[in-house]
């Protein structure tokens, strides 16, 4: 019915009518009939556009987003985003809300739209058509955000109403739950989403969210160390858009068997590469595509040796669970054990912490501990947790185990959790972790280290000069070299620098 209207309004050129219709109707028409939208936004001109904000911002799902279609769409999102509440057609309400969570997105303005998320849940609107384009909507927009688990909650909903949007949004549900490492969950969703393997569909929408399937396949097919399936998968994937979400999280699983193929200087060129086409077509990177990026490319660096690349990613970084881990390896191969212990410290892990993260931030801090000879009693208790955590599902966990230091995973296999022997006993066959202990690269003389362990407590030139019986000059001339070799501009950037190379142990309590 509401196809038969816009195909009737298209035919006779009736570009406002069209514009009407798409207002209420977009996010059916979106997934329905793509062509036909298409065959719409031909005929609506953009002074009729101008009239029309929530088709304007709608349509922004299915374009390339220039800076002209933003422009446009600025105009409207911050009016429409303070007035959608007083909209009183519920139909229209719903594609306003639809229409907001893309732009939104697209925008990357993830703290407004989780903010919209929380006034959307208090609606009532159940008899509301579009609700499950409304929930769609949210669930992508919280896992661009990097919320994963909220955003299943919605795409879960999305699964059980009838409507085009069950099998897409199965195919999320299956890489939000690969990149969790609950793997009999995500492969419980691939199941579901088999209907994306139909490679006839040309509409937009479709590859994108093959390319979400794919992922997740990839993934758990890493994940056992199954390379003939993930080959096979890393193959399909390469036929979808690289510079989407899904393309994003099949460069982040291409970059963590890099680790293992020693493929890492092609997977940082891709990284790259990607990075350009997203600055060039969609502005910047989506929160969680942000993450998994900067990580992978990171960790890549750490087992190249390269410890000076992968500290300047590792700078930038915050304290998602994802980003702790990378934090806690890098300070792992720089062998600062009491930095590994407090990243890793199970106490410490933020709220919703993923199992893939939980199962490694333990296995770095056992490898810490052993390191660091603590008692048997606490060594034996951490790793019995990991066992434990990892018994449920042994065969998901070879990838993690192996990149894992080996006396770690001796004793895993001498654990006394029951089946541990028996698992961990098997895995000699593994490759040796491509991690490796390095002390940080550093040209920083003896002198010029006692010059700079005075300057952490603001020690003035002419009281380090006597100090370390040196004139005031030749103790400038160390503290320009020093700031030249850590690349530098003042004391208090030095000291950072320092701490971060390892050239000065962490601050009291870090």
């Amino acid at each position: 019915m509401i196809e038969d209207e816009l195909r009737a309004a298209i035919d006779r050129g009736d570009a406002p009518a069209a514009a009407r219709i798409l207002d209420r109707d977009w996010p059916l028409v979106v997934r329905t009939n793509g062509e036909l939208l298409l065959q719409a936004a031909a005929i609506i001109t953009p002074e009729i556009a101008d009239e029309h904000p929530i088709y304007v911002l709608g349509s922004e799902a299915i374009r390339k987003f220039t800076p002209s279609d933003q422009l446009r769409g600025d105009r409207h999102l911050d009016p429409l985003l303070r007035s959608v509440h007083l909209i009183d057609d519920p139909d229209l309400r719903m594609s306003a809300l639809a229409a907001l969570l893309v732009a939104l997105r697209r925008r990357n303005r993830f703290d407004e739209l989780v903010d919209l998320a929380d006034r959307i849940e208090s609606l009532d609107d159940a008899g509301a058509h579009h609700r499950d384009g409304v929930y769609f909507q949210l669930g992508v927009g919280l896992l661009f955000a990097g919320e994963l688990l909220r955003a299943a909650e919605f795409l879960e909903i999305t699964n059980s109403m009838a409507g085009p949007r069950r099998i897409p949004a199965a195919a999320h549900l299956a890489l939000i739950f690969a990149l969790r490492g609950e793997a009999p969950v995500a492969s419980h969703w691939v199941e579901r989403a088999a209907g994306l393997d139909d490679e006839t569909n040309t509409w937009i929408y479709h590859p994108l969210d093959r390319s979400m399937l794919a992922a997740a396949r990839a993934l758990l097919a890493l994940d056992r160390l199954d390379w003939a399936e993930y080959h096979q998968r890393n193959a399909v994937s390469r036929t979808f858009l690289p510079d989407n979400f899904g393309g994003a999280c099949l460069l982040h699983i291409r970059a963590k068997a890099a680790l293992l193929l020693g493929t890492q200087r092609v997977a940082i060129d891709e990284i790259h590469r990607h990075r350009s086409a997203q600055l060039r077509f969609r502005g910047a990177p989506a929160r969680l595509m942000h993450i998994l990026l900067d990580t992978a490319e990171a960790e890549l660096w750490l087992s190249l040796g390269d410890t000076d690349h992968a500290e300047q990613l590792i700078r930038t970084m915050g304290s998602s669970p994802i980003e702790i881990v990378t934090k806690a390896r890098f300070n792992e191969v720089l062998r600062r054990e009491t930095m590994v212990r407090t990243l890793s410290r199970p106490d410490d892990w933020p709220a919703a912490t993923s199992m893939r993260d939980r199962i490694t931030l333990l296995l770095i801090h056992a490898g810490s501990t052993i390191r660091s000879g603590s008692t048997d009693e606490d060594r034996a208790g951490v790793i019995r947790r990991a066992a434990i955590e990892m018994l449920e599902s042994p065969d998901q966990w070879l990838f993690t185990l192996a990149l894992t230091d080996q006396r770690v995973r001796d004793e895993l296999a001498a654990s006394d959790a029951p089946g541990a022997g028996a698992m961990f006993g098997q895995l000699a066959g593994l490759p040796a972790t491509p991690f490796r202990f390095a002390r940080p690269p550093s040209s920083i003389s003896e002198r010029e280290r006692e010059v700079l362990e005075l300057l952490v407590v603001n020690t003035t030139i002419p009281a380090i000069a006597a100090a370390l019986h040196l004139s005031p000059d030749t103790v400038r001339n160390h503290r320009k070299n020093i700031y030249r070799k850590l690349r530098v501009n003042n004391r208090e950037e030095a000291v950072e620098a320092a701490r971060n190379k390892g050239l000065l142990p962490p601050r009291t309590g870090l």
